[in-house]
């Protein structure tokens, strides 16, 4: 479900790539109001459903409420590991998953639009904050239900989306062993 910009190195710039697992992430989301979803995105079950839908104000009213250090409860459906095991896993045998909150930093939180009961949202965030529970979050602070249902990571650190290429040119740049697009980390 999820789209947009991943960081691939090769070469020497591999050790490199654990430079990024700290950087500062943005995403561009979609938020549906009026359900939530055991893994609050768009391939979860849904849970929850409710008629109350938020005004585009009301949204907006919330924001500043979701900004800054901020502590977030990761989903159930998360690699984050309880004794041992990750969380999805334990969550998709149907057994109860506890987890703690997290501090996790959201730098900018904006509206960008609100139509048929969904709002597109970007946002720039720390490591660990989980996209899937800012949008449920925010529905339940808005006194309704949400879960994304679109996803696109569009930076990672300085590098963005539109600097990126396709998976079709990056194949094709390996059959032909020609790399003079690629950004070079060094």
């Amino acid at each position: 479900m999820a789209t947009g910009l991943m960081i691939i190195g090769c070469g020497k710039a591999t050790k490199k790539l654990g430079n990024f697992l700290n950087s500062s992430k943005e995403y561009v989301f979609e938020a549906s109001f009026g359900q939530s979803t055991d893994s609050y995105d768009a391939k979860g079950q849904i849970t929850a459903t409710t008629d109350y839908y938020p005004s585009q104000a009301q949204i907006i009213a919330e924001l500043d409420n979701f900004r800054g250090q901020i502590e977030q409860l990761p989903p159930a459906f998360s690699a984050l590991k309880v004794s041992g095991k990750r969380a999805y896993k334990l969550a998709r045998q149907g057994q109860k998953v506890n987890l703690e909150p997290r501090s996790v930093k959201i730098e900018e939180l904006l509206l960008i639009d609100y139509y048929d009961h969904k709002a597109l949202f970007k946002v720039k965030c720390s490591k660990g904050t989980y996209v899937r529970s800012l949008a449920h979050d925010l529905g339940q602070a808005c006194g309704s239900l949400a879960y994304v249902s679109q996803l696109e990571r569009t930076a990672i650190d300085q590098y963005q989306l539109n600097q990126a290429i396709s998976f079709e040119n990056l194949a094709e740049a390996i059959a032909k062993q020609d790399f003079s697009h690629f950004i070079n980390c060094d």
